[in-house]
């Protein structure tokens, strides 16, 4: 796995699809699992940096996708 997977900026966030976007959700929140697993049996800290990431982008990737539904709310209303 790459260690930069995390960094995704808002830009290419909102170019991704839902079914794009609920994917790298899913992987991040994979990630940040193993991460925080990782971190509670070593008992050390190791890369707390990452951790900090990637639930920086998930919020970010979650709060994109919110606005994306309701854009389309909005749009379907107006129907």
């Amino acid at each position: 796995m790459r260690n930069d997977m995390a960094i995704i900026n808002p830009k290419q966030a909102r170019d991704l699809s839902d079914v794009d976007l609920d994917g790298k959700i899913e992987s991040l929140h994979g990630e940040l699992s193993r991460e925080l697993a990782k971190k509670s049996t070593e008992g050390t800290a190791t890369k707390t940096g990452k951790i900090r990431l990637l639930k920086r982008t998930i919020a970010m990737l979650l709060t994109i996708q919110n606005e994306k539904k309701k854009i389309n709310k909005n749009t379907r209303e107006k129907r």
